[in-house]
């Protein structure tokens, strides 16, 4: 799943600079990855100054480390959900996500 991800990413146009996995394949097991088990990965992918970090996947929620890694990175960090949840409220056009959830969903532009 994820090698098809990265290529239509880059059929878009956007180039991928690393990738993590989790090594699972289970969907449920998402839902049970720590913010502790996130941020290894966050923080070794930040080093090398990408765009944005991007935690792809239906259940995995990277929400909650959002503005903690972009904090301590410089990096902005985009969760799938929270993302899709972001776009929902703006064209409904209800308040935004609170900037815990990164900077880019609090960003009213």
């Amino acid at each position: 799943m994820n090698q098809a991800i990265v290529a239509s990413y880059e059929r878009d146009g956007i180039k991928k600079v690393g990738h993590r996995f989790l090594g699972l394949s289970e969907n449920e097991s998402f839902a049970r990855v720590t913010d502790d088990e996130m941020r290894p990965g966050s923080l070794e992918l930040a080093v090398s100054k990408p765009d944005a970090l991007v935690y792809l996947c239906t259940n995995l929620y990277g929400a909650n480390v959002a503005a903690e890694i972009e904090a301590g990175t410089g990096v902005s960090v985009l969760d799938s959900v929270a993302v899709t949840l972001w776009h929902c409220l703006k064209l409904a056009g209800s308040p935004l996500l609170a900037p815990r959830w990164g900077r880019l969903l609090a960003d009213a532009s």
